[in-house]
């Protein structure tokens, strides 16, 4: 670990973030490290809003997007059924085990669990150059909140996360600014991975995201990115999944 090693520092400081920070929801239990944005997190999950920005394809990744008035930006959302091979289970697995995610994602440099809880993780990233945006390493500092049983339906799972504030989580930031001085932060970054059991024994398998890269980048070529690199993102995980 680096930076905050403390759970009970830590802990402490996600809970002020909760309650100086209005738009932001509060721990779930007392154990929990996940503060996440509310407000963005209710639009994110109402089903009502998303229209179609990319048919699905020979990937089977039907991508959709919609409007964050707060943040004057585009959210995305990919679905797709996921494939009869992979174990749900195992999938969200890896999408829970953050420092796993080095060996089938080629952009990682760094990722590093902080602190976690069985219901929350705190964790950051290190991104090589995004494509298009040559030159800047990226990086996040996220909270997030782990349910395997969404509204109480075993199986169902889902991993909700936001960024942390910049008035946080200082010594961390330091410390990876030291080893990658030209990183940017990216400070607007929420969403959500979930698998969704389906009456027909099928899992519909959900991508949510809205984010910016900062560094200057214009607003338009950011949701380009964002748009682009969704389908990606989704298949890289089921694939490692498929091959385990």
């Amino acid at each position: 670990m680096v930076g905050l090693r403390s759970t009970p520092v830590l802990r402490l400081l996600l809970l002020l973030c909760a309650l100086v920070l209005g738009g932001r929801s509060g721990p779930a239990s007392a154990g929990s490290l996940a503060v996440l944005d509310g407000n963005i997190h209710r639009l994110l999950n109402d089903d009502s809003g998303w229209t179609l920005h990319q048919a699905e394809g020979s990937n089977g990744v039907a991508v959709y997007a919609k409007p964050v008035p707060s943040l004057q930006m585009t959210a995305f959302k990919g679905i797709k059924r996921l494939a009869a091979d992979v174990d749900p289970a195992h999938l969200f697995d890896l999408i829970v085990d953050i420092a796993g995610q080095k060996r089938f994602s080629s952009m990682l440099v760094e990722s590093r669990v902080l602190a976690s809880q069985p219901d929350s993780l705190a964790y950051f990233q290190v991104i090589r150059p995004p494509s298009l945006v040559p030159g800047s390493h990226r990086f996040w500092i996220n909270s997030s909140a782990v349910d395997r049983a969404v509204g109480g339906e075993r199986g169902h799972f889902k991993r909700s996360w936001s960024v942390m504030p910049a008035t946080t989580m200082g010594e961390v930031r330091q410390d990876i600014l030291g080893r990658y001085p030209d990183a940017v932060e990216v400070v607007i970054s929420h969403g959500s991975w979930e698998l969704d059991p389906q009456p027909d024994g099928s899992v519909l398998y959900i991508y949510r995201t809205v984010s910016h890269p900062g560094g200057g980048i214009p607003d338009g070529l950011a949701r380009m990115l964002a748009g682009r690199t969704l389908p990606g993102n989704m298949l890289d995980f089921e694939r490692a999944a498929a091959g385990d």
